[in-house]
């Protein structure tokens, strides 16, 4: 077990590996040129359309799932599934309802504000209940849920007991997470850009290549790191995250916030320490050298390419060696193909690639595939998704591949204001380029399946309810019982066949 505990240390240790790369950005000629085209890519990353969208609707919008339920009931039906999620806020909410025609048979809400979270279910109950999570610590222990002087029928397990208790402390330290972990991240961004830039040798040069399918002029970074500097530059930023005081607080709060059902916290912790010390111990085993390119369009200051080598062995003398080459483009933003490409020394590589072959006015049509080479040339590894939408007629075709396995979705997209509006028309499946159908295939049309993508469509807040915990015995079993039976009517008359 501690074995395992010390490689899993070692994996999230080995994170700050894959960080040197975007962090070599210090101060000097060519760092200062580094370090202003890290900020432009990394500012296009973020004004890219799908990952704004997606970031606003995470935080302030909703995804509402809606299809007929004739198919399953017989009865001309619908049904609506609405999430709602804003991350910043901490706010959640969910919304349920069945139609006929304009008449609501029956519905729910249920939302969350981080303080409290109510429940709204018409059919049980004219008014709603809920939870304060703010009170709960000083509620819980004079309800009928107390472990120790509750109910027998009602009272909790003792560890979903203390969990509740300190639900609310859990939740006000998530709020604050997000902002340590920014201002810890640019601290030690910092310290690698200290630590690396140190001891590597760096150049500069000239270059004309090809990247997101256009030939670019581009400013060359070259730094170059052999085994000694590797060593100072890992043994300096281990031995100061060992000393941070502010980085053992937060790992204590991250680890403290959930239940792994594993080890506590501070073992938790420990094992990440033991992995900067076993990541520590495998760089000063490594007796190689690394070189990393970093390539910078001289018109726009921003990184269209990072190639990376390494070359050595390790503690055993075994060869160890990666070519990683990663290609963004002019900017990231507007660039037709964006890849990673991995070979190692055992003649293994990978391939992840985004291509977008046409967007305008007419059509959007995209790929993404992911694939992992042998050296004997079998992929092992053959996954890909594709997307075609014509703007104007509003079709759209979704194709997904694994290995011999395709399945083919077809619909309408259309725009609505800030909402995308999905329906799902046809599925087709395929193995080895042989058609194959299932039952739901058939029946697909019949369920009228829509989903709706809303970046602006806030959460609403809890309602004013009944508090479950100042509860008697009698009228919460008597709750229990009506919620149960609703729902049993629910399932009866609109997801079953008679």
């Amino acid at each position: 077990m501690k074995k395992k505990s010390v490689i899993a240390g070692a994996i999230a240790a080995g994170l700050f590996l894959c960080i040197i790369i975007l962090c070599i950005c210090a101060s000097g000629n060519p760092r200062n040129i580094v370090r202003g085209a890290i900020a432009n890519t990394a500012n296009d990353i973020s004004g890219i359309y799908l990952a704004d969208y997606a970031n606003k609707l995470a935080n302030g919008g909703s995804v509402t799932v809606t299809c007929n339920l004739e198919p399953v009931s017989g009865k001309n039906a619908d049904a609506e599934f609405k999430v709602y999620t804003d991350l910043t806020r901490m706010r959640f909410a969910a919304l349920g309802k069945i139609k006929e025609g304009k008449t609501v048979q029956a519905e729910f809400t249920g939302a969350f504000n981080g303080n409290e979270m109510s429940l709204d279910f018409p059919k049980v109950s004219k008014k709603p209940y809920g939870v304060s999570f703010k009170n709960l610590s000083a509620n819980l222990p004079r309800s009928v849920f107390n472990p120790e002087t509750g109910d027998e029928e009602l009272k909790l397990d003792k560890n979903v007991y203390e969990y509740l208790t300190k639900f609310y402390k859990t939740v006000s330290a998530d709020k604050n997470l997000a902002n340590e972990s920014k201002k810890l991240s640019r601290d030690y961004e910092l310290r690698l850009v200290n630590a690396l830039l140190d001891n590597a040798r760096v150049s500069t040069s000239s270059d004309k290549i090809t990247a997101g399918g256009q030939q670019l002029n581009c400013t060359v970074v070259t730094l170059d790191f052999d085994r000694k500097s590797l060593v100072n530059a890992v043994s300096d930023l281990v031995t100061y995250a060992k000393h941070d005081k502010k980085l053992e607080a937060y790992l204590l709060k991250v680890y403290s916030n959930y239940d792994y059902g594993i080890k506590d916290a501070d073992d938790m912790v420990d094992d990440f320490y033991d992995g900067l010390d076993a990541f520590k111990r495998a760089v000063k085993n490594y007796d190689g050298d690394m070189t990393v390119w970093i390539y910078i369009t001289k018109s726009g200051k921003r990184i269209a390419k990072v190639d990376i080598d390494t070359d050595g062995k390790n503690a055993r003398g075994t060869r160890i060696a990666y070519e990683i080459s990663l290609e963004l483009g002019k900017n990231v933003k507007n660039s037709e193909e964006i890849s990673l490409a991995v070979d190692d020394s055992s003649g293994n590589s990978t391939d992840i690639r985004y291509s977008v072959r046409q967007n305008d006015n007419q059509a959007y049509k995209a790929s993404a595939s992911v694939t992992q080479t042998r050296k004997n040339g079998r992929k092992v590894i053959d996954k890909g998704i594709s997307f075609k939408w014509d703007k104007k007629a509003g079709g759209y075709t979704l194709s997904c591949h694994d290995n011999n396995k395709i399945v083919n979705l077809e619909g309408k997209l259309t725009m609505k204001g800030d909402a995308y509006v999905f329906t799902f028309d046809n599925i087709e499946r395929y193995k080895n380029t042989k058609k194959i159908e299932e039952s739901f295939d058939k029946e697909l049309p019949g369920y009228g399946f829509k989903v709706t993508f809303d970046k602006t469509d806030r959460a609403p807040n809890t309602s004013r309810y009944v508090e479950l915990t100042k509860m008697s015995a009698e009228d919460f079993k008597t709750l229990r019982a009506d919620t149960k039976k609703a729902v049993a009517e629910i399932k009866d008359t609109w997801f079953t066949k008679h």
